[in-house]
């Protein structure tokens, strides 16, 4: 399988995000060692690189190494750059996560977010929550 984490994931992972009945930084490091222990793969782009720097630069390049065997990178072209900005507006997205869809989709993956805004998209990308997948 293939999965696209959506920056949220990777925040609930780095910030073992809890509260309440809320489990987000669990449920991340759960779906994180199920997708490490069946060899699947996490689609990251660098949209997500560039939204987790903003908050955990120095911890980027280590969950990277980490990773390094899981993940695979990706771009998004001038022409899908394009057209998820027609996109977001048409569907009241921020333009980031309008990437973050098609990306998914071009990907054949599972996006995987807590963002309940990703609600508008599933017409477009398979949209689960970490807790969904495990």
């Amino acid at each position: 399988m293939k999965y696209y984490l959506d920056t949220c994931v990777w925040m609930d992972y780095l910030e073992e995000r809890e509260g309440g009945d809320k489990r987000f930084g669990s449920d991340a490091e759960k779906l994180l060692a199920q997708i490490c222990s069946r060899d699947d793969i996490i689609i990251i782009s660098r949209i997500v690189i560039a939204e987790l720097q903003k908050y955990h630069k120095k911890e980027i390049q280590e969950i990277m190494e980490f990773f390094e065997s899981t993940l695979k990178y990706v771009d998004i072209e001038e022409h899908q750059l394009e057209f998820a900005t027609h996109f977001a507006s048409r569907r009241n997205v921020q333009v980031a996560d309008a990437c973050h869809a098609l990306l998914a989709r071009k990907n054949d993956a599972i996006l995987v977010t807590q963002d309940k805004h990703f609600e508008k998209l599933k017409d477009i990308v398979e949209v689960k929550k970490p807790r969904e997948l495990f």
